[in-house]
């Protein structure tokens, strides 16, 4: 899997020039994400114009659904002070792991694809072992590693697993430490309300509703519940330019009808789009970019194909910073 990051360095300051520095990466992300038969079939990336993107866009294309799931991961590979800190909290306070918080990205593969950042290999060994949060010996990971990355689309899969991880599969992150052997499976959604036990699950991970919430049981789905600091207002940006530029893109590179878009701001945003929708979308991101809140984000590409330009982009990713 190839992702496209995008991470926040400053605060939003200014809601259309923020819209037009998240939307311009947005836009990369989905011309980036195209395939490349098309691509040549249109003269290269930097023949495609705004209309082209517009006749070439498919649902999924650039999509930022693993957000979430990627910016916890990737704070805990980066060790972020703030994250990584708190879940190595919860896990020894909760699960008896002692040593750090260390994650594999599991969520990833409900793509089809293989995991975005393949770390299963070096972090399990045969004596590596599920905790569930059920009395008895503790399920080993490895030996049911298959079966689980096959239950998430196999439903026959899943009943081979055993009872206490049944709902196993379900998934986004594995957190634990891989000098101890012991992992949680953790589900990650962006509202509290959302959570869903499942035989196998242990932490649920969600971002903060109120600042300075503690982690604490959930008993009806047996998980342990960890709010995370993080920037709303980022997120919230992101996703309004995200949905911006895919209903532009569906309204043939013209700004939608007001019930598609009916916020002003986007729409201003779509107006700057169509204005230009006859340029290719490289210039446009080249020559707007000084329209945009500076240095909002940080753009990295990663994953097993980052270097190579040929292979399309799987997903655009909002990283944001974590609250102080």
């Amino acid at each position: 899997m190839k992702l496209q990051k995008e991470l926040q360095r400053a605060d939003v300051s200014d809601a259309a020039r923020s819209r037009i520095a998240l939307a311009l990466p947005v836009l990369k992300g989905i011309l980036l994400a195209l395939q490349r038969d098309r691509v040549s079939r249109l003269g290269g990336y930097e023949k495609i114009t705004l209309a082209d993107l517009a006749r070439e866009y498919r649902e999924g294309s650039g999509d930022c659904g693993i957000c979430f799931e990627y910016a916890v991961h990737d704070s805990l590979l980066a060790k972020d002070p703030n994250i990584h800190a708190l879940l190595s909290n919860v896990l020894n306070d909760f699960c008896t792991i002692k040593s750090g918080a260390e994650s594999i990205l599991f969520g990833a593969e409900k793509s089809g694809g293989i995991s975005l950042i393949d770390t299963s290999d070096s972090l399990l060994n045969d004596d590596s072992r599920i905790l569930s949060g059920k009395v008895g010996q503790p399920t080993k990971l490895k030996k049911q590693w298959d079966t689980i990355k096959k239950a998430l689309r196999d439903t026959k899969a899943r009943d081979r697993l055993p009872t206490s991880i049944k709902g196993l599969w379900k998934a986004d992150l594995f957190l634990g430490n891989s000098s101890e052997g012991k992992w949680v499976g953790s589900t990650l959604k962006l509202n509290k309300s959302d959570f869903q036990g499942a035989a196998g699950l242990r932490l649920g991970i969600y971002p903060e509703t109120k600042k300075g919430e503690s982690p604490s049981r959930d008993d009806k789905n047996n998980l342990i519940l960890c709010p995370l600091p993080y920037d709303a207002n980022f997120m919230e940006v992101f996703y309004s330019s995200f949905f911006a530029v895919k209903q532009f893109l569906l309204a043939d590179a013209k700004v939608p009808r007001p019930v598609a878009l009916p916020n002003s701001a986007d729409r201003f945003l779509a107006q700057q789009f169509e204005d230009r929708r006859e340029f290719t979308v490289l210039e446009i991101i080249e020559y707007m970019y000084p329209l945009g809140q500076p240095d909002l984000t940080t753009e990295s590409v990663i994953g097993a194909s980052s270097g190579d330009a040929s292979v399309p982009l799987d997903a655009v990713a909002p990283v944001p910073r974590s609250a102080a």
